[in-house]
């Protein structure tokens, strides 16, 4: 029903209908001269770029500073053909030998296209929003390459599950850097996730809790901290999305249990397996990121799929090292952190340093 109201705004009433429209179908609506009072007021050049998966094509409608209306663009993939490559990055992603491989010849390359009618945009911006629907959280759009470089190369790319999660973050004031829980505990998968937990927690000064001592019972008393970090084996149910969730050593936290909790800290940060996604088979599966936003949480990282522990560790180091020197932003400090791996000689692929996306509050 979505897909042709949306088809039809858009083919007779123009973009600024269609973003209108794109912004009620998720999280309540945001009326266009609110996004626009909202990119007016940031700090930097900003883009916001939001999707919708119609039955014959993907629809991309940007806006940016100084724009009296959004563009609109029809990227020619259909529904299926759509589902068919985020099934294709997933399964290329989730299995470290197939990196660097391309689609086979039944799928298309649809990632370069879903950014292509923006990049002159981009090349100017200093902050880009992305806003996916639907199956389209799960790709990397900031490893999608153009002229020879990934998109997070250009600037910071940041997402969001709606622009009014965006601007409830950005109401909060300037976020602080003061205090951390830090919570680890090695898995079969993760099994430097205590040394990065304590890693981080040195930056800040508290002490982690790693091993037996990383009990689920500590997020209850997260409120009291501006980051929580959580390095950990998660467990996911396609089925059964609500019932995926972080595994400690006294037991599952569900995502369904995360909302309940009303954490709201400045960033969460989740590094456990596909903690950033839900099933492709759904248009807008519920997942950590989105029951912490509900929650509270001004911003969430999170990957969307199974990390490298090396790669995660050098990630993080970088990452946090950044934002307490107290001179950036999260989103410049994500960036940092990309570069840095893009840039060494053996964690170069995207499949080490991409699957870390950060949404919400960009500061």
């Amino acid at each position: 029903i979505y897909s042709k109201a949306i088809e039809a705004t858009h083919e007779q009433r123009g973009a600024a209908s269609v973003l209108e429209l794109l912004e009620r179908v998720s999280y309540g609506g945001v009326p266009v001269g609110q996004i626009r009072e909202f990119i007016g007021s940031q700090p930097r050049r900003t883009l916001v770029i939001e999707y919708f998966i119609c039955d014959r094509y993907v629809l991309a409608c940007g806006i940016g500073q100084g724009d009296a209306d959004p563009v609109c663009h029809s990227i020619p993939a259909s529904r299926q053909e759509t589902e068919q490559y985020v099934r294709w990055v997933k399964a290329a992603y989730s299995d470290w030998r197939a990196r660097g491989s391309a689609p086979p010849p039944e799928v298309q390359d649809l990632g370069p296209l879903l950014v292509a009618p923006f990049l002159e945009r981009i090349q100017q911006c200093e902050l880009v929003y992305i806003v996916p629907h639907g199956y389209l959280h799960q790709l990397p759009f900031h490893a999608f390459r153009l002229n020879d470089r990934y998109l997070c190369e250009y600037c910071p790319i940041v997402y969001a599950p709606s622009m009014q999660v965006v601007q409830r973050c950005s109401r909060r004031g300037e976020p602080r850097w003061g205090t951390v829980l830090s919570i680890g505990f090695n898995g079969a998968h993760l099994r430097l996730a205590e040394a990065e937990a304590s890693m981080v927690s040195a930056l800040f000064g508290p002490t982690a809790y790693t091993g037996q001592a990383a009990s689920r019972e500590l997020l209850h008393g997260g409120n009291q901290r501006d980051v929580i970090h959580i390095p950990c084996e998660g467990k996911f149910d396609s089925r059964q999305p609500l019932a995926s969730g972080l595994l400690f050593p006294d037991g599952l936290i569900t995502v369904e249990s995360l909302a309940g909790m009303e954490l709201s800290p400045w960033l969460v940060t989740l590094i456990a397996c596909e903690s950033g996604q839900g099933d492709v088979g759904c248009e807008d599966p519920p997942s950590f990121m989105t029951e912490l936003f509900r929650g509270g949480a001004s911003a969430v990282m999170a990957s969307l799929w199974g990390v490298d522990d090396q790669a995660a560790s050098v990630f993080m180091r970088t990452f946090y090292t950044a934002l307490c020197s107290g001179s950036v932003s999260k989103s410049r400090a994500l960036q940092q952190a990309q570069l840095a791996l893009i840039g060494s000689a053996g964690l170069c692929d995207p499949y080490y340093w991409a699957p870390f996306v950060l949404s919400g509050d960009w500061r």
